[in-house]
């Protein structure tokens, strides 16, 4: 029988790096080979300088749901020209964190945070994401940049990966600094978290400010 696949999958991970490309697509390529007609997606939020290839394997199987996951990566990475294995690694790394993430704690911390569920991700991002995994992600990044040198395109194609990166760091320390104000409701935690939600607007209205979008790089 013919279906349509409706999963909801796009719901949680906000703006955060979470990396699930391959799931999405082998999701695809096994609702293909069943006679998908169709799909349905709810909350597509769209964070592409931080979920790119999720997102791009997301799109592109539609088109070619035959393809490997692999295949279809190869060719979002492709894009990176020089600095394509700078960005490999750098999504690498996001992979690995994502699959290191326990599903348990997850629902831990939805208890803990009273959130965290699709409608409010942004709740426990400070637990999924530590000040550490962002440094660590940040030098593979920087590796990217150094492998773009003298390649305008791969250069601004980088220069986007990191406006993401940017917004999902400010966001969780946004956050960890918000908790600390509702658990020590004292002039120092209120003036961090005022300064912390100030640098997240600020690089946000910035982002908005250049226009850029993916399908301009």
């Amino acid at each position: 029988a013919e279906m349509i696949l409706r999963p909801n999958l796009t719901h949680a991970g906000a703006n955060l790096p979470i990396f699930y490309a391959r799931e999405i697509g082998e999701i695809l390529s096994f609702a293909a080979d069943r006679q998908m007609i169709g799909t349905h997606f709810d909350s597509l939020l769209g964070s592409w300088s931080a979920q790119g290839p999720t997102l791009y394997v997301l799109t592109r199987a539609h088109e070619h749901p035959d393809w490997p996951v692999e295949k279809l990566l190869d060719e979002y990475y492709a894009a990176f020209g020089p600095a394509e294995q700078g960005v490999r690694e750098y999504f690498g790394y996001w992979e690995r964190h994502s699959a290191s993430i326990n599903k348990q704690d997850v629902l831990r911390y939805n208890q803990q945070e009273q959130g965290g569920t699709f409608k409010s991700y942004v709740k426990i991002s400070h637990r999924l994401f530590s000040p550490q995994d962002f440094a660590q992600a940040r030098a593979l990044l920087d590796k990217a940049r150094q492998q773009a040198r003298g390649d305008e395109v791969a250069l601004r194609r980088v220069a986007y990966l990191d406006l993401g990166l940017t917004d999902a760091e400010l966001t969780t320390a946004t956050r960890a600094a918000q908790v600390n104000m509702e658990k020590q409701n004292n002039q120092a935690n209120r003036q961090a978290f005022e300064e912390a939600f100030a640098r997240l607007l600020n690089h946000r209205n910035k982002m908005i400010a250049s226009g850029d979008h993916p399908a301009d790089l």
